[in-house]
């Protein structure tokens, strides 16, 4: 039988290793975690993940981004896209932190930024990250777009498992 000290010193490292995981190895982080619909976020992108289109690259990178709301139709129907594929305005440019790394600052608000009228339900922000012509893509694993989700203001958990039990 397992004692109380072993059995909270197990969950305190899985604890850790997912925490671990899920900072080390995302191709995009938010801060705060959990981005709320009426506050900033900062969003880090990590051009060695997802499919690596921008890894190594050393131009500016831009975010091709808009919303997933109540109103889309699908998984896929973004809504309020900042600027066209290839127009490069300043609101959308990255700013590299390290080689292949990025910051994007989504203010004053996630719906202030992406001009969503009240009463539609912002439920995840969209992305794929660009070169200034789009030739050059960053994007998930499988060529996929990035999609972030965004939570209304109050108490928010969000539960993950590991893929793999250890």
């Amino acid at each position: 039988m397992r004692s109380k000290k072993d059995i909270q010193t197990r969950f305190l490292i899985s604890i850790f290793f997912t925490l671990y995981c899920s900072l080390s190895f995302s191709q995009v982080v938010t801060s705060p975690a959990f981005p709320v619909v009426d506050q900033p976020v900062t969003i880090t992108f990590d051009a060695t993940q997802g499919n690596g289109g921008l890894a190594g690259y050393t131009g500016d990178i831009y975010a091709h981004t808009g919303v997933i709301t109540d109103q889309s139709t699908s998984g896929s129907d973004w809504k309020y896209v900042i600027a066209d594929w290839g127009v490069n305005p300043e609101k959308i440019k990255l700013t590299q932190i390290t080689p292949n790394t990025y910051e994007l600052q989504i203010s004053p608000s996630i719906k202030e930024f992406y001009g969503v009228p009240d009463g539609e339900e912002i439920k995840q922000m969209a992305f794929v990250f660009r070169n200034g012509n789009g030739s050059k893509t960053g994007k998930a694993t499988g060529d996929k777009d990035i999609f972030v989700d965004v939570f209304a203001a109050g108490l928010n958990i969000d539960i993950t498992t590991p893929e793999n039990e250890f």
